[in-house]
């Protein structure tokens, strides 16, 4: 964990070196990234970076918790947008997540993570599975869960549900890591089992049956944003 030092730091100081290290972790593999050259993006010295971190691992470390922790924000935003509706709130989250300024940042550290051992130990020491921070998180998802849609509904239940859509948009970046040749057809897959769930939800709750209405494309290959981005430039 980052000391107490690093979490004191201003806002901006911390976004402005975490930004460094993801970019740092985004160009060269975690094996080969070297504190050196991290150091000096961040603007910071050696001593410095000792006193906010134990070592690279810590720093990926902190990388991967504020992508977490930035997918949850994201998520229990979407579920206020979509007034409470599981289907549509993750739908919505999995291309708002997309829609993000560093998302091809993270398709590359969700690449390493497929492909290194090390990488992916590290990856699940910083998942929120029996942590307070993750209880806390499900209680605020089910305080903004739509109790009409889901009159019967426990906490427990909904918690699993949105545990299944973190696994969904984890997911997302496996696909966009491996660039998949058919996001539409995965895109399909992913709402099929999201509505899957939404209709297990909603019979475990005893309420009637919900037909999705959103239609928009959950995936986009890495290329295609390239070249989206292409365009907007000209």
């Amino acid at each position: 964990m980052p000391s107490r030092n690093f979490i004191n730091l201003n806002p901006e100081k911390r976004k402005a070196i975490l930004d460094a290290a993801l970019d740092q972790f985004s160009k060269d593999s975690f094996k080969y990234m070297r504190v050196s050259e991290f150091i000096r993006q961040a603007h910071i010295s050696r001593a410095s970076f000792y006193i906010y971190f134990e070592d690279k691992r810590d720093l990926y470390q902190a990388v991967l918790r504020r992508m977490y922790e930035e997918a949850g924000a994201v998520y229990m935003s979407c579920l206020r947008e979509e007034k409470g509706c599981f289907y549509e709130a993750s739908c919505r989250a999995i291309q708002e997540f997309k829609a993000q300024e560093q998302w091809r940042d993270y398709v590359s550290v969700g690449r390493e993570i497929l492909e290194d051992r090390t990488c992916r130990r590290l990856a699940m020491e910083v998942g929120f599975h029996g942590t307070e921070h993750r209880r806390r998180f499900f209680t605020q998802c089910y305080g903004e869960m739509n109790r009409s849609r889901y009159p019967k509904l426990g906490e427990e239940y909904f918690a699993h549900a949105v545990d299944l859509a973190a696994g969904l948009l984890l997911r997302t970046l496996i696909v966009n890591a491996l660039d998949s040749p058919d996001m539409e057809e995965e895109g399909r897959a992913v709402r099929c089992q999201l509505m899957i769930v939404e209709r297990a939800l909603q019979n475990i709750s005893g309420s009637e049956g919900y037909e999705a209405e959103s239609k928009e494309p959950l995936f986009i290959g890495t290329a295609n944003i390239s070249n989206q981005e292409g365009s907007k430039e000209a």
